[in-house]
């Protein structure tokens, strides 16, 4: 989802978004990334914020942290396929690398006897293992898109047209 940067959480909203947002049964909500994805028509008014004239901000570097890892993971299965690329690239190189360390065994006499399947079994498997954690984790994600239960489809209007009376009842049912 797009979202602005520097925006803040402050909002007004209609009683049809409102409603959009009270039907998700999400516990943990980004309402920056929550709001733009229901997709109603939005407004921006820009505004400079004047400096803090008393306390401080109860909002410290652990929270926000906390705050960014909540946006990227309530929106996003990014992460997750990210292992999925990850292994995939280290399983490449692992088999780069491999084809090198091969050669340099054949070729070389002076290379280290068992180091040459040591690294590979070592790249391959390596490789093997977090690509396979990344497909758990697409699984994952879609287990986690189906638990938060959003709908597929909001509904902002229904509009309701004139029924002609001379249609037959069974085109009416239609």
């Amino acid at each position: 989802m797009p979202i602005i940067p520097g925006a803040a959480d402050f909002r007004l909203l209609d009683r049809c978004a409102v409603d959009a947002l009270n039907s998700m049964p999400e516990k943990t909500r980004f309402l920056r990334g929550l709001i733009p994805w229901i997709g109603f028509k939005q407004t921006q008014i820009p505004f400079s914020a004047p400096e803090r004239f008393a306390g401080k901000s109860q909002y410290s570097y652990r929270k926000m942290v906390s705050f960014a890892l909540n946006g990227i993971l309530s929106l996003s299965a990014f992460p997750l396929r990210l292992a999925s690329i990850i292994g995939l690239g280290v399983l490449f190189i692992g088999v780069i690398y491999g084809i090198y360390v091969v050669w340099t065994a054949l070729t070389n006499p002076l290379s280290q006897p068992g180091w040459a399947s040591v690294i590979l079994v070592l790249l391959l498997l390596g490789g093997m293992q977090v690509f396979a954690i990344g497909i758990v984790g697409e699984y994952l994600a879609r287990v986690f898109d189906e638990v938060k239960a959003r709908p597929l489809f909001l509904i902002a209007e229904i509009v309701k047209g004139n029924r002609d009376e001379t249609d037959p009842p069974e085109s009416q049912n239609r």
